[in-house]
């Protein structure tokens, strides 16, 4: 993984996905510690919480204004508590991949993971937290057809697929079509 960091604007070029947490603290730490970054803000705050049993909770985030990077087009992926602002670039995606809490006892058990949260197939009548995403995603930003007509629909980001379709009768949802796979 490289990284960069542009001192005068703030921002943190990461040229891979980041999946190990400690060595990406690590690296910016080192960044933070030589000739250069010495004579700036620091760029994150780091947190160890033990756990016990030999398990870490790590949380790393960003502050004095840095703001995070993926300068090349291409799918990343974050793993880990990393509480960074990811500067938009075109046709670059980024997965977050963060748990809430993680739990281990004696015996090795594990508490409440994001496959727990995510994971759930049916938090309202039948959707999955993926498919109430898409939805809510396609009525926030989604590209719109019909509008001002008695048929309105709500595509996905690239406008490919209707995920949300309504029949208005004086200004009102009269029938509403949802499709969120």
């Amino acid at each position: 993984m490289a990284i960069t960091v542009n001192w005068s604007t703030k921002i943190v070029d990461s040229t891979a996905s980041i999946t190990d947490l400690v060595a990406f603290k690590e690296t910016l730490r080192a960044e933070e510690d030589g000739a250069t970054g010495i004579l700036y803000d620091g760029i994150i705050a780091y947190a160890k919480l033990d756990l016990g049993g030999g398990a870490y909770f790590h949380a790393v985030d960003f502050i004095n204004g840095y703001q995070l990077r993926f300068p090349n087009v291409g799918a990343y992926t974050i793993t880990g508590n990393l509480g960074a602002t990811i500067v938009p670039v075109a046709n670059v995606y980024v997965e977050r991949k963060t748990s809430a809490a993680f739990v281990t006892t004696a015996i090795g058990g594990v508490g409440i993971t994001a496959d727990d949260v995510w994971g759930n197939p049916d938090i309202e009548n039948g959707m999955s937290p993926q498919d109430i995403m898409r939805i809510l995603l396609s009525a926030i930003s989604g590209l719109t057809t019909g509008s001002g007509t008695p048929n309105v629909a709500f595509s996905d980001n690239a406008g490919s697929k209707p995920r949300i379709t309504a029949t208005l009768t004086n200004g009102n949802r009269t029938v509403v079509t949802l499709d969120p796979t």
